[in-house]
């Protein structure tokens, strides 16, 4: 289990599938809200069709509280031939007791 604690700041883009320790990497990840997602705190963002990109692990585990936070799924979308404008985005905002469910490779 992850958790983001209250208060704590926004992720990076990443993936959850390269920072789990599964072989083959095709996982999916349930995010559950134990708060409402409200436009305040920022939605859920997934990028479309990322999870068919290739080499999935940018940066470290560190990294993922980085000011920059598009950086490292600026660095994948270069590695696909793809400029970070390009990457359509959508956002969800989650409903306490709601849940995303992605595919471990999808940049979000």
């Amino acid at each position: 289990v992850w958790i983001k604690p209250p208060g704590a700041g926004p992720l990076v883009f990443h993936r959850d599938s390269p920072y789990f320790d599964f072989v083959p990497e095709d996982v999916i990840t349930i995010w559950i809200a134990l708060d409402p997602m409200v436009p305040e705190i920022g939605p859920l963002q997934y990028a479309v069709g990322s999870h068919r990109w290739g080499e999935g692990r940018r940066g470290t585990a560190a990294q993922f509280f980085d000011s920059n936070h598009q950086q490292l799924m600026a660095d994948a979308a270069k590695h696909e031939g793809l400029r970070l404008e390009e990457v359509e985005l959508i956002s969800v905002l989650v409903p306490q007791g709601g849940a995303g469910i992605h595919d471990g490779r999808t940049w979000h």
